[in-house]
């Protein structure tokens, strides 16, 4: 997963599974400054981190991606998890039924209170390295593991006849239709009243309710918030705009210039990588708003040149233009 897929990625599918608690992967507030550490994974030091928590508390914590009424359990007998698979898991052709359901495991008999019980016939094998656990399985198997699982949610109707989900085009739509994501073409879509994103590795048009993307010119993930909890996007008079692209530690190595393979993960403080963004976003306000580029400590950076047109708020902005790199943007009717 590339840094700016992990917002929506983390909110919106955490949002779908009705998680209580959600915890960093290191200490997310630093009292002091310090030079980035490419250990440092969530922590205050991590400006994309940061952005995904702040996408995850609308998301997930305001409660904007609705939670899947359909529950689906794995039940695992005592005497196959505690024998040669105890390392192991089961095998990822269960495990992507997260992005259309809610998904839960339990040992010995089968959970109640649940709509589907399934017992896992393929786990895949684990091998220590040091430290780490590689686990290993055979791909063809868990395609097929997979197309027999959808098929399953259809007959007992967890995903109805209009859901996008098609396994062959890598295409996942979520039982409540909020979250869409294409797993060939490397994109996520979230809609919904108060949010709205789009995820994407190549330049592309992408309509969604309110938001429309007209061009990028990077890998980046687009979202729209609006920050008036009574309010939707069309209506809100105070949106948070993101523009979400790569971060990466200064001198740090990479094998392609899109991030494929990290060869070297430097040694300094993380990079924004700017580009060029051109969207609109549909409104029932009247008069133009005032829209600024936030630092990223939240003040305002400068105020910049928009079109309000046709009901539609024109934004085109180059973030190379910026003093400071910041993937922030307040709009205020």
């Amino acid at each position: 997963i590339y840094s700016y897929e992990s917002g929506p990625m983390q909110g919106a599918y955490a949002a779908l599974q009705g998680w209580d608690a959600l915890l960093p992967h290191e200490n997310s507030v630093r009292l002091y400054y310090q030079p980035f550490q490419p250990y440092a994974f969530d922590s205050g030091e991590n400006i994309m981190g940061k952005l995904a928590s702040l996408m995850t508390a609308f998301a997930w914590q305001r409660g904007d991606v609705k939670e899947s009424e359909s529950k689906i359990n794995y039940s695992v007998a005592e005497k196959t998890a505690l024998g040669e698979n105890m390392i192991g898991a089961i095998g990822t052709g269960y495990n992507a039924l997260f992005m259309l359901s809610k998904v839960g495991g339990n040992v010995g008999a089968p959970k109640k209170g649940v709509n589907l019980n399934l017992v896992p016939e393929s786990f895949t094998g684990a091998s220590s390295m040091g430290m780490w656990v590689q686990l290993e399985e055979d791909r063809e198997t868990q395609l097929k593991i997979l197309e027999k699982m959808i098929n399953t949610l259809r007959t007992e109707k967890l995903l109805d006849p209009e859901n996008l989900t098609d396994l062959k085009k890598g295409i996942f739509q979520s039982s409540t239709k909020e979250i869409l994501t294409n797993t060939t073409d490397k994109t996520i879509e979230v809609r919904t009243p108060r949010f709205e994103s789009a995820t994407q590795a190549s330049n592309r048009k992408v309509k969604l309710d309110a938001l429309e993307i007209e061009s990028v010119s990077r890998p980046c993930t687009i979202a729209a918030v609006s920050l008036e909890n009574n309010k939707n996007l069309h209506s809100s008079g105070r949106i948070l705009l993101v523009f979400a692209t790569m971060f990466a530690a200064e001198n740090s190595v990479w094998s392609t210039e899109n991030f494929n393979a990290e060869l070297d993960v430097g040694r300094l403080q993380l990079l924004c990588r700017s580009g060029k963004f051109s969207v609109k976003l549909a409104t029932e306000q009247k008069t133009a708003p005032k829209v600024y580029v936030l630092n990223l400590n939240g003040t305002r950076e400068k105020e910049i040149p928009v079109v309000l047109k046709d009901g539609k708020l024109e934004i085109s902005v180059d973030t190379s233009s910026f003093e400071y790199g910041s993937p922030y943007f307040e709009i205020v009717y």
